[in-house]
């Protein structure tokens, strides 16, 4: 797995400085799907963090510290937000394809497949998972699962939480493509996660544990 943790990115005061100039920020999309007794609820929601734009806190802070680590030739991301995150992602993967055909619309025309995270808060029920699977579409992958199997226990893997969220669908494509390992972090605020868009992921299951905040951005 292709992971590089920073665990100390930016300092406690810098991530309260950016959380105090996102404070009164307006959401820019909130995000509602179903929850575990199938009624809709508010899964995320962003705020823009304009990180193109001189005056943009993130941008001051946050530039030059990924300029110095990820050493890409054009550090402008293709999307970047503020997410506030409230109910746990299944597995999915962020590449430029994926962007695409949910039809998100792109800062910068060139990508270098890297996808970045940056916690802004903590707690031991925070992990973002990363499984041995790569893909440019990861419907492919589901395709390719002749049987559905039904309700499959939630998946177990050493050093990672709850994975109880992932519907049996996500499951069954652990099971049939025997992934055996994933790795799961534990969010540390001011920490950040840098790893391939092409590498599929979710998050643990904290719902009802709190409410996760961190800035993403894709190259």
């Amino acid at each position: 797995m292709s992971i590089q943790q920073y665990p100390n990115l930016l300092s406690s005061e810098e991530t309260d400085q950016i959380l105090s100039w996102l404070e009164n920020r307006p959401y820019t999309k909130e995000k509602y799907a179903p929850g575990p007794d199938s009624t809709d609820i508010l899964h995320y929601r962003n705020k823009n963090i304009d990180f193109h734009l001189p005056d943009s806190v993130v941008r001051q802070i946050v530039f030059p510290k990924l300029s110095e680590l990820l050493q890409v030739p054009d550090l402008t991301p293709t999307h970047g937000a503020f997410l506030e995150s409230h109910y746990p992602f299944s597995l999915h993967v962020d590449t430029v394809k994926t962007f695409e055909n949910k039809q998100f619309s792109s800062t910068n025309g060139q990508s270098n497949d890297r996808a970045v995270l940056i916690a802004l808060n903590e707690s031991v029920n925070f992990q973002t998972i990363f499984f041995d699977l790569h893909a440019d579409d990861l419907d492919q992958y589901y395709e390719k699962i002749p049987n559905m199997i039904p309700d499959l226990p939630a998946p177990m893997y050493d050093n990672v939480n709850d994975l109880g969220h992932l519907p049996n669908k996500a499951r069954n494509l652990l099971q049939h493509y025997g992934i055996d390992r994933a790795e799961g972090v534990t969010w540390k605020k001011g920490m950040a996660l840098s790893w391939s868009r092409q590498q599929m992921h979710c998050s643990s299951n904290f719902y009802n544990k709190g409410i996760k905040q961190a800035l993403i951005m894709f190259f």
